[in-house]
């Protein structure tokens, strides 16, 4: 989709906020039930996903090639470090929660489902059921786009990367802006928006706490994860807006938690590709078989 991911992934999101402001009844056939509105909502809302994910690859990211010795092709680099900057910015912009938010409009369209139609994969988990779960559905964006951000490997790459040459994004400047964009100013925020931050919020604290705790991080990355929480702690200690977040911080840091967390209970993320292939049909499609 273009020679630039960053771009890419800001076409993408202008795509999707297209979409949803044009989303409506006409999304589904006549007299179907409008409750089917929501498998058309689950690739228009996470339309962005698969740009996400390549932008979130120019972060720590490494120019490479599969050179043979001699044939004069290109040595591998680390991405210069302006895009790998912009493309962080882009990817923070997608958890913005104005984008995140959907309007009552949509989620007056949305209905419980009548008997006869089951729940299936391709929908959003829920936790309002019968409701649409729309606080649940900025989560699982915020999700995919944070623990694509704090992968292990990827963190270990920012902390080399800068080590070798300054001039790149360390990851404590990562974790920094990261935290800027989820716990930055928000006092002129209505409810609304309010409650969406604070999930927002969480998927950040659980998932770096995850990345502290992960066995397979580096020492490196794990130590940075705790200066980052460590801080968190002491910004925000006595604002009650966010204490239970502190105190699930400070729980981590008493280790009481000894087991990976999900943001609060985490919902699943609906499958992105291939669209509509069930699992027991990738066999056959792909060629391949499991192992028992």
């Amino acid at each position: 989709n273009g020679d630039d991911p960053v771009e890419a992934l800001n076409l993408s999101m202008r795509v999707r906020r297209i979409a949803l402001d044009n989303f409506g009844a006409d999304n589904i056939a006549p007299g179907q039930p409008l409750a089917l509105l929501h498998e058309t909502l689950v690739p228009v809302y996470l339309h962005h996903r698969f740009q996400l994910t390549a932008a979130t690859k120019i972060i720590g990211g490494l120019h490479y090639n599969y050179a043979l010795n001699g044939d004069g092709q290109d040595l591998s680099r680390p991405i210069d470090p302006a895009l790998q900057r912009q493309a962080l910015e882009a990817v923070l912009a997608c958890i913005d929660p104005i984008e995140l938010d959907l309007s009552d409009e949509i989620l007056e369209l949305v209905h419980p489902r009548p008997f006869g139609y089951s729940g299936n994969r391709e929908l959003f988990g829920s936790s309002t059921s019968p409701a649409f779960d729309a606080v649940g559905a900025a989560q699982t964006a915020a999700h995919i786009a944070v623990r694509g951000l704090l992968h292990p490997d990827r963190c270990a790459r920012l902390v080399d990367f800068h080590r070798r040459d300054d001039s790149m994004p360390s990851l404590e400047e990562v974790f920094a802006t990261i935290i800027a964009a989820s716990f930055g100013d928000s006092a002129d925020s209505n409810s609304r928006i309010q409650e969406l931050r604070f999930v927002i919020r969480n998927v950040v604290v659980v998932e770096l706490i995850n990345l502290a705790q992960n066995t397979n991080a580096t020492i490196s990355v794990r130590s940075r994860a705790d200066e980052a929480l460590n801080g968190l702690v002491m910004e925000f200690e006595g604002d009650p807006h966010v204490r239970a977040l502190m105190d699930l911080i400070e729980r981590y840091q008493r280790r009481e938690l000894n087991s990976p967390l999900s943001p609060a209970r985490a919902l699943p993320v609906p499958p992105g590709d291939p669209i509509g292939m069930a699992p027991e049909l990738m066999d056959d499609w792909c060629g391949w078989s499991r192992p028992g």
